[in-house]
């Protein structure tokens, strides 16, 4: 059976959100881009009004991202996961890290699948390390 996944779209997407704990987030998305050989693009998909408190969380998201060397990409929308979609598409994405699984990061993924069905995706373990989502049962979980 063959996977409709393109084995050369190497580069990783890791999805976060204005939360100060995506640092971890970002680091398994480095570790995963270099076993894939692929760049690493954080992504944020951020309402268009937000706060002070936003403003400090996305500096702290761009020092974790540089740190990891990877690009940032912040877009402001009230269409989410159109914009991520788009974005996943004009980077050439192959694989996507979302957050832990039993958070509301499996109601974003399975959204994101079917806007983007081309691509892996994966959650954090609890190790801290990215795992397929189809996988999560073997994971560290």
């Amino acid at each position: 059976m063959h996977d409709s996944h393109d084995d050369n779209i190497k580069n990783v997407a890791v999805c976060v959100t204005g939360q100060r704990d995506c640092g971890q987030l970002i680091r398994a998305g480095r570790e995963l881009a270099d076993s894939t050989g692929g760049a690493l693009v954080v992504m944020s998909a951020l309402p268009r009004l937000y706060g002070q408190d936003t403003a400090r969380v996305l500096e702290y998201l761009y020092e974790c991202s540089a740190h990891a060397g990877a690009q940032m990409l912040v877009m402001y929308t009230n269409r989410p996961f159109e914009a991520l979609t788009d974005g996943f598409k004009k980077h050439g994405i192959g694989h996507v890290l979302l957050g832990e699984p039993r958070r509301r990061s499996s109601q974003m993924r399975t959204r994101l699948k079917g806007g983007y069905p081309g691509a892996k995706y994966y959650a954090l373990d609890q190790s801290g390390h990215a795992c397929q989502t189809q996988q999560l049962a073997a994971c560290a979980l």
